[in-house]
C-alpha cells in the first residue's frame, strides 16, 4: 500500500504548469551549454525541452499518459500539430524530425564519442563539414526554440 501512495504522489507531482516551466528552463539553458562546446549536452536538452513542452501540453488534455519518451508519440497524443498556425505546418514538420532523429533519452548516459557513434549510424555526419556533432546540436537546438516558443506563445494567449 504504501509503495503505490508514493508513486502516486510522485505522479501528482508532474502537472501541465511543472512540465511548462521545465521546457522554459531548459530551453533558457541551450546557448550557454552551446556556447561552452557541450553540444552532447545541449542536444540532450534541446530534446527534454521539447518534451517536457509536449508533456505539458498533453497533461491538458489528461494529467496520466503513457509517460514514454518518443517525441513523435507525445506530439501526436499531446495534439500539439492543433496549435500551430496555419502556413507554419512545414516548419512545425521540419522541426520536429530535426529534434526527434538527434535526440535519445539515452545521451543522457553517453560520452561525446558514443553521441557521435549515434549521429554516424544515423547518417547525420553526411553533408556536414567541420564538426558535425556541433552542427548536429545546434539544428536541435534551433528546431527547439521553434517548438517551444510556439508552445509558450499558444499557452500564454
Amino acid at each position: 500500500m504504501m509503495a503505490k501512495r508514493k508513486r502516486d504522489d510522485f505522479r501528482n507531482e508532474f502537472t501541465a504548469r511543472v512540465y511548462l516551466a521545465a521546457a522554459e528552463e531548459r530551453l533558457a539553458s541551450l546557448e550557454f551549454l552551446y556556447a561552452r562546446g557541450l553540444y552532447t549536452l545541449a542536444l540532450y536538452v534541446s530534446g527534454v525541452a521539447v518534451e517536457s513542452i509536449f508533456r505539458a501540453y498533453r497533461c491538458k488534455i489528461d494529467p496520466m499518459f503513457d509517460a514514454r519518451h518518443n517525441l513523435y508519440d507525445l506530439a501526436r497524443s499531446a495534439k500539439f500539430a492543433q496549435i500551430v498556425p496555419a502556413g507554419r505546418t512545414d516548419e512545425y514538420d521540419k522541426a520536429l524530425v530535426d529534434v526527434a532523429v538527434r535526440w535519445s533519452n539515452n545521451h543522457r548516459y553517453r560520452s561525446d564519442a558514443a553521441v557521435r557513434s549515434f549521429l554516424r549510424r544515423a547518417e547525420l555526419n553526411r553533408k556536414v563539414k567541420g564538426d558535425f556533432l556541433k552542427e548536429n546540436a545546434r539544428r536541435a537546438i534551433d528546431a527547439a526554440f521553434f517548438l517551444v516558443n510556439l508552445g509558450l506563445l499558444k499557452w500564454k494567449n
